[in-house]
């Protein structure tokens, strides 16, 4: 038994289902979605709650797995996504140009880099160290905050670097402190 499953989405009052032949067209708010429902699990939709079954033992394997992808998919249109980036480190610094479709960022290379912000991913930033991102999709919004991360990871060291949603780097203990 999947005790994932058998909970029971909350369908918010913003977002309607429209079902047809395992084909579920989530609309909210923010945009439109689809998922495909896979072969042996079956919808129930009371009121506002919609309850995920599987008659068949062999079909067992993807009732949670489909609950987890519907109530993400319903949560991402209903309010989306926002993340908070963090430029910690001495001279790098965030602007944004082309009414913030385009991001510059000074990492402390020689060269400056220019990067198209994505479609459905909003940003502002507050000062020259910060960036908010604002997407639907949590998806996109990770893979995007993902590459910017890996222009330059974090400092084990000096715990400085690019830090998102206000996330702490672990120090590693350096050599030079050590006495033998």
């Amino acid at each position: 038994m999947s005790y994932i499953g058998k909970v029971p989405i909350n369908v918010p009052k913003t977002v309607k289902l429209l079902c047809n032949s395992g084909i579920i067209k989530i609309k909210g708010p923010l945009g439109t979605n689809f998922i495909i429902i896979p072969k042996g699990v079956h919808l129930e939709i009371r009121g506002q709650q919609l309850r995920i079954k599987v008659l068949e033992k062999k079909y067992k394997e993807n009732w949670g797995t489909t609950r987890k992808i519907l109530n993400e998919l319903i949560n991402e249109l209903g309010r989306g996504y926002e993340a908070h980036i963090k430029f910690d480190r001495i001279g790098f610094r965030v602007f944004l140009l082309e009414g913030g479709r385009q991001l510059h960022i000074k990492l402390g290379f020689a060269n400056e880099i220019f990067w198209d912000i994505p479609r459905g991913i909003y940003a502002f930033s507050p000062d020259i160290r910060n960036l908010e991102l604002f997407s639907i999709s949590r998806e996109r919004l990770n893979i995007f905050i993902a590459k910017i991360r890996n222009l330059r990871p974090p400092e084990p060291y000096k715990g400085t670097g690019i830090l998102v949603n206000g996330e702490k780097i672990t120090l590693k203990e350096s050599t030079k402190d050590k006495t033998y």
